[in-house]
């Protein structure tokens, strides 16, 4: 321990002047996060170690991020079985080096190395300097756990290598996903190798222009001012410049990350506080777009953004950095993972029709890692120093160990947040001394629901916000979102807050289209969902909920084993079909807390609400005709086969979505003729028929999901209809005009009259894509 702390003294100490308080120096006592940190290291640690094993140690990246989040339980929880199996991982990655110091968890022919600067290069995807920036990080970790060096070598002996390579006069070129820069820094900051801090820089240096908004390499470091492309990559990318800003004080990186930062929580930042809208390349679309189906906000840029907020406090020691990571970590990170600690989200939407579900793991499975190693550091981002100075950042139950310039602090914070406002803080200095508490009002304490101009509350209220000492109410002057207490402390002083909790509607800027008649709850940094098991419908797009509604929260043992829910009152829109009819139902309303949405399967669930009825999506009332009392077939199997006959599907409206749902063929059948028939409960005449083809093309998602939840549909190549003759044999109908198959509309198809107690549509697939079809209309 001796050993780790001296080591952490110089982490940050050379550079930033605010540090922040190492986890291992701060232990939990609170029942929200400790049981969150106890089951990271109690399940989902033994989880990505096993599947580890079963990949047979085939992604770098994500090897190196389990062995840093193992490293970080280490340092916390002392384990003799988990070290020695940390040391078997190494005695692997070690056999994988090569002599030179290049290492590689592909096969990778000499030829073929640093595929990764051009992107996702290299024999199978290598990405070398992403990886080993990854096992950078992983070597100081596990070097602070352990005191051991045998990663920590390899680290090193790999980092030499790449400053042999890369440089001024060397290779002139960058790694497309950064994360070696911000790494080379922490490796520096263990080793004292300034060559590794000059190399952070030169990677900088030596991005752009002339290359893409994706790779942030569209233009100079320098000269960027907007969070572009991938988010991931953005953020390791801002982190590392942020980084070298501090050793450097170099003017232009400063300015860029400010402006980046200001043009990212005033236009691109979700109420969650997600950012990468765009699901087909992982990252920022242009100002104020943020759809909420479709939201991509990927775990790993949640995190990343911590890491990045973080560092911008330590830099600037301003409050809203730690709004950022506050409002992140509650909302955006922990939905990332399930209440058993095995199952994972990459994207995070706000709205679902039922098509998302956490996975077990991923075909690229960075997300799982990330949540490891981040969790088990949380009581890191508690309290920090400056000289004489102690920061309390976040309202967790917990005691601290803190060295100021004029002595040792025990703080010991007892609160039950985020469900209670409630917080003391008893401080015992080692002596009487005069020192300055800072502690955090939250930017929702002061009438902004986020920091930034993207959203504000429906309705603000001006409640002053007493802070006691000693039972005292005290003035107190507010600095960069601090309420500023300097005094001569005593043993056992107590300073008590209670911070207003009352349940908010926030409204966003309107500019974002797609909150336009919504509103979405908070209470405290927690953002609220509706989830269609909590309503009677087991649907809530059909919910409006009025502006002037009453918010209540209460705790509900029988929901989610046991939470903190809000209520209130709301309308259930149904719509009857062939009817101008609107029916307004009274319901209660419940809300859960976002981050514990889908653990109970995939269902209905939206963040932002409708106050307005034109953003609502009414139930429908299904019409009654043939087609909705017949048995239904099909090749591929029975799956949403309900979707097709249940009549519920119109052409868009003002008030009506396109689609209800579908059924989709299997896309894994690759038979160029699929097949759909409805079975009649007796013989009819019929004449025509409706289908409404789904083709979800806009709507495309790049994931890595086990079961996309966007499968790619397309509309029939062609199609035909048949019906089955007395003996019992399929004829073609006699069409009257021709077969179409446009999108987003019902295809209308007449033919000669025929009796008949089962028809047949048969379908040419795409060649890629798999036919889907929303509704397929038969009237009596």
């Amino acid at each position: 321990m001796k050993q780790y702390i001296l080591m952490l003294s110089i982490l940050f100490s050379q550079d930033y002047q605010i540090q922040p308080i190492t986890f291992t120096d701060v232990q939990l006592h609170d029942q929200f996060w400790a049981p969150i940190i106890k089951r990271n290291a109690e399940i989902t640690l033994p989880y990505l170690l096993d599947k580890i094993e079963e990949s047979g140690l085939s992604h770098g990246s994500i090897l190196y991020k389990t062995i840093e989040g193992a490293s970080y339980i280490l340092q916390a929880n002392e384990n003799s079985k988990l070290e020695q199996y940390l040391d078997t991982l190494i005695a692997s990655i070690t056999k994988m080096q090569g002599e030179d110091g290049y290492i590689s968890t592909f096969p990778v022919d000499e030829s073929e190395r640093w595929g990764g600067v051009d992107a996702f290069g290299g024999k199978g995807g290598a990405n070398e300097l992403y990886s080993s920036g990854h096992l950078f990080e992983a070597a100081v970790a596990h070097y602070l756990a352990t005191g051991k060096r045998n990663l920590l070598d390899i680290a090193t002996k790999n980092a030499d290598l790449i400053v042999e390579v890369f440089g001024w006069g060397k290779i002139e070129r960058f790694p497309t996903h950064p994360e070696v820069e911000l790494a080379l820094v922490r490796l520096y900051q263990a080793t004292g190798r300034k060559e590794y801090l000059e190399l952070a820089q030169f990677f900088l240096d030596v991005r752009g222009p002339n290359g893409s908004e994706y790779t942030q390499s569209h233009q100079k470091i320098v000269n960027q001012h907007e969070a572009v492309g991938h988010a991931v990559q953005a953020m390791y990318l801002y982190s590392g410049i942020t980084d070298i800003f501090a050793y450097t004080n170099i003017q232009q990186y400063q300015s860029t990350v400010n402006a980046i930062w200001e043009n990212m929580v005033n236009k691109k930042l979700y109420i969650t506080g997600g950012i990468g809208s765009n699901g087909i390349h992982e990252g920022f679309e242009e100002a104020y777009k943020l759809p909420n189906m479709t939201a991509y906000n990927e775990t790993c840029a949640s995190i990343a953004s911590v890491f990045w907020n973080q560092r911008m406090f330590m830099l600037n020691g301003d409050a809203r950095y730690i709004d950022i990571i506050e409002r992140t970590m509650y909302n955006a990170i922990l939905s990332g993972v399930s209440m058993s600690g095995d199952r994972f989200f990459y994207p995070n939407p706000l709205s679902s029709i039922g098509q998302f579900q956490r996975a077990s793991w991923y075909g690229v499975p960075c997300c799982p890692p990330n949540l490891l190693r981040f969790l088990g550091t949380i009581p890191g981002y508690i309290y920090a120093q400056k000289d004489n100075d102690l920061y309390v950042n976040l309202f967790i139950g917990s005691t601290g160990m803190i060295e100021l310039s004029k002595g040792l602090v025990k703080v010991i914070q007892t609160t039950d947040f985020p469900w209670q406002g409630n917080v003391e803080l008893k401080l015992s200095p080692d002596r009487p001394s005069l020192f300055t508490v800072k502690v955090r009002i939250p930017s929702w304490a002061r009438n902004k629901p986020v920091p930034g101009t993207l959203y504000r509350f429906m309705k603000n209220e001006n409640k002053p916000l007493i802070i006691t000492i000693n039972g005292e109410p005290i003035k107190y002057s507010v600095e960069k979102g601090y309420a500023v207490l300097k005094r001569k402390w005593r043993a056992d002083d107590k300073i008590n807050i209670n911070l207003p909790m009352d349940p908010k509607k926030v409204l966003a800027h309107s500019k974002v289209e797609a909150n336009s008649g919504r509103f979405a709850f908070q209470r405290g940094p927690l953002v609220y969902a509706l989830e269609a098991p909590d309503h009677q419908e087991g649907q809530v797009r059909n919910i409006v909920i009025s502006p002037n509604s009453t918010v209540k929260m209460s705790y509900q043992e029988n929901i989610l084993n046991g939470t903190h829910v809000l209520e209130s009152e709301g309308i259930s829109l149904e719509h009857q079909q062939n009817s101008d009819t609107m029916t307004r139902i009274k319901r209660p309303i419940t809300a859960i807390p976002y981050f514990l949405w889908a653990n109970r399967g995939p269902h209905e669930m939206a963040v932002w609400i409708p106050y307005k009825d034109s953003a609502a999506t009414p139930i429908i009332v299904p019409l009654e005709t043939l087609a909705s009392t017949s048995m239904v077939r099909a090749t591929g199997g029975s799956k949403n086969l309900d979707e097709i006959n249940n009549q519920y599907v119109f052409p868009l409206n003002q008030h009506l979505p396109k689609v209800s749902g579908y059924f989709r063929w299997p896309l894994e059948n690759k038979n160029k003729i699929q097949w759909v028939q409805y079975l009649f409960e007796k013989p009819s005449e019929v004449s025509s028929v409706k289908v409404y083809w789904y083709d979800n093309k806009p709507m495309i998602m790049t994931t890595w999901y086990e079961n996309d939840p966007w499968p790619r549909c397309r509309v029939p190549d062609s199609w035909k209809l048949y019906y089955r003759d007395q003996s019992g044999r399929w004829q073609p109908v006699q069409n009257k005009g021709k077969y179409t198959n446009e999108r987003d509309s019902y295809n209308l198809l007449e033919f000669n009259s025929v009796i008949t107690n089962s028809l047949k549509i048969e379908v040419l697939r795409h060649e890629t894509f798999a036919p889907c079809i929303s509704e397929w209309i038969v009237n009596k």
